[in-house]
C-alpha cells in the first residue's frame, strides 16, 4: 500500500489528488519500486501492466500518471496549497488523521488526505526538506528546516509525537507598512512614528502572541533601511525577506546555534543587526551583550509576549534587569484577537490583528494604538527622547518638534497610499536621497 488515503467526502479543502482503489494502490506501490522512466511514463506503465497481466483503461492511465508525478515531486501532496496565496499553514496532526490547511479568513480547513504509514511520513518529510540538507530519522525524531522560497518546516516522530508536520509559508513578497495601515492593524500616525524610530536608529523589540504578525512587521520595517547600510540578519531558519542591497543572512546549522551567531556578529560590523526571534535565556544574554557593545547602530528582534510589559518580565526571568534592557528604545506589541461577527445571518469567527501599544523603556512612556491621533502625543514622544536620539534625528534634518511634524505629515501621506513593499521602498529611497 502507498502509505496514505484520500477521499473527497465532507472535506473543506481539496488537495486535487486522484482517487484510486485499494487494488490500484497495490499496483502502483509495486510499480513505484521499479526503475521506471518518468519522462516516458505511459510506456513504462503499459510495459509493467503487460508483464503483470493487467489492462489499464485510458482513465487509469490519466490518474496514475498524475498521481505518480505527485508522489515523486519534492512537494508531494502539497503543491496546490503551497501555491495558494490564501493558505498560510499546512499541518499533519498524526497518523490516520486528516491533514489540515490554514486559509486566510477561514481558519483551519480539513482536507481528505490521511497519512497512514510512519515510513511513508518520514519519506514525505525528507522529500520536503531535501534542499536543506537535513533529515528526520527514528534516531533523530525532530526536524526544523526551510523549504526553499516556500516556508518553514517543523516535524516530529515517536516518541515525541505520532507523526506531526507543520509548514508555515513565507510571504514571497513582504507586506509593506502601507498594507498594515490599509488593513487597520496600525494607523498612519503610528506608521509614521515607526518610520521615525527606524530613521533615528532606534532599537526595537516586536512582541505579540502567535501569528499576530511580528515577523511581517519586522520585515515591513526593513523598507525604511537605507540602501547604503550593512544589515546582518540572524535566524533559526530563514524567514525574513529583506530586499536591501547589503544584507547578510546567517541561519542555525547543526551545533551552531543562534547564540553563537549573535556573538559572531561582533566581528562583522553591521549597521543594523536583526535577530529573527529570541526564545531562550542564552539568546537574550547574547543579544544584550551585543547591544551593550554598541557595535551596531540599532537592533531589531521579536519575542512571544502578550504585552510590552510582559517582555520586560521575560528578560527579568532571564536575569536581565530593566535598566539593562532599556538600551532598547521601543517595544511594539501586536495582538491577534478573535471576534464573533454576523455575516448575512451567518455567525463566524474572524481574526483581528492590531498594534496594541508602543513602550519606550528609557522614558517609561506607553503609547496606545489610538493615542497618536493628536499632535500632543507626538510632542510627548519627542520630548521623551534622550539627547542622543534627538542628535541622531537632527543628522537627517529633524532638529526640533516643528521639523518632526513636517516629516510626520509627509510620512502619513505616503503611508496612507496603497503601496506594495517594493513601491514603498522606492519612495523611501527617493526621500532619503533628499535628506
Amino acid at each position: 500500500m502507498l502509505g496514505y488515503s484520500y477521499e473527497t467526502r465532507e472535506i473543506e479543502y481539496d488537495l486535487d489528488i486522484p482517487i484510486i482503489t485499494q487494488n490500484e494502490s497495490i499496483f502502483l506501490n509495486d510499480f513505484l519500486i521499479t526503475d521506471f522512466d518518468l519522462t516516458n511514463l505511459k510506456d513504462s506503465l503499459t510495459s509493467f501492466a503487460y508483464d503483470k497481466g493487467y489492462y489499464l483503461s485510458p482513465d487509469q492511465f490519466d490518474r496514475f500518471e498524475k498521481l505518480i508525478k505527485i508522489l515523486v515531486s519534492n512537494t508531494v501532496f502539497f503543491d496546490r496549497p503551497l501555491r495558494d496565496n490564501n493558505v498560510e499553514e499546512i499541518a499533519i496532526i498524526g497518523l490516520n488523521k486528516p491533514v489540515y490547511v490554514y486559509v486566510k479568513g477561514k481558519g483551519w480547513l480539513k482536507t481528505g488526505l490521511k497519512i497512514t504509514d510512519r515510513s511513508f511520513f518520514i519519506e514525505l518529510v525528507n522529500r520536503l526538506a531535501r534542499e536543506s540538507g537535513r533529515r528526520i530519522t527514528y534516531s533523530i525524531p525532530y526536524l526544523n528546516a526551510n523549504i526553499s522560497n516556500i516556508g518553514r518546516l517543523h516535524a516530529t516522530l515517536n516518541p515525541i509525537s505520532d507523526c506531526e508536520l507543520t509548514i508555515r509559508k513565507f510571504n514571497l513578497i513582504p507586506y509593506s507598512l502601507c498594507e498594515f495601515v490599509s488593513s487597520n492593524i496600525i494607523s498612519s500616525d503610528v506608521a509614521a512614528l515607526l518610520w521615525l524610530l527606524v530613521l533615528s536608529d532606534s532599537s526595537i523589540i516586536i512582541s505579540g502572541n502567535t501569528a499576530s504578525g511580528k515577523t511581517s512587521l519586522l520585515n515591513a520595517l526593513s523598507s525604511f533601511f537605507s540602501q547604503n547600510e550593512r544589515i546582518l540578519v540572524i535566524e533559526e531558519t530563514r524567514e525574513l525577506n529583506f530586499i536591501n542591497d547589503h544584507v547578510v543572512h546567517l541561519s542555525e546549522f547543526g551545533d551552531i546555534r543562534l547564540k553563537h551567531l549573535i556573538w559572531d556578529s561582533l566581528r562583522m560590523r553591521p549597521d543594523r543587526l536583526v535577530i529573527g526571534e529570541i526564545r531562550k535565556k542564552e539568546e537574550a544574554e547574547a543579544l544584550v551583550e551585543c547591544m551593550l557593545s554598541g557595535q551596531a547602530r540599532s537592533f531589531y528582534t521579536t519575542m512571544h509576549a502578550n504585552s510590552s510589559r510582559e517582555v520586560l518580565k521575560r528578560f527579568e526571568n532571564y536575569g536581565i534587569s530593566n535598566d539593562v534592557i532599556s538600551v532598547s528604545d521601543a517595544i511594539l506589541n501586536l495582538r491577534r484577537f478573535r471576534q464573533l461577527t454576523d455575516n448575512n445571518g451567518k455567525k463566524e469567527l474572524i481574526e483581528i490583528r492590531e498594534l496594541n501599544d508602543i513602550y519606550f523603556p528609557r522614558a517609561d512612556l506607553l503609547i496606545r494604538h489610538s493615542a497618536l491621533s493628536s499632535p500632543t502625543s507626538f510632542r510627548t514622544f519627542y520630548e521623551s527622547l534622550d539627547e542622543q536620539t534627538k542628535f541622531k534625528m537632527s543628522k537627517v534634518g529633524i532638529s526640533d518638534y516643528d521639523m518632526l511634524m513636517k516629516f510626520v505629515n509627509i510620512a502619513k501621506d505616503i503611508l496612507g497610499q496603497k503601496l506594495a513593499f517594493y513601491e514603498l521602498s522606492k519612495k523611501v529611497d527617493e526621500i532619503y536621497a533628499k535628506l
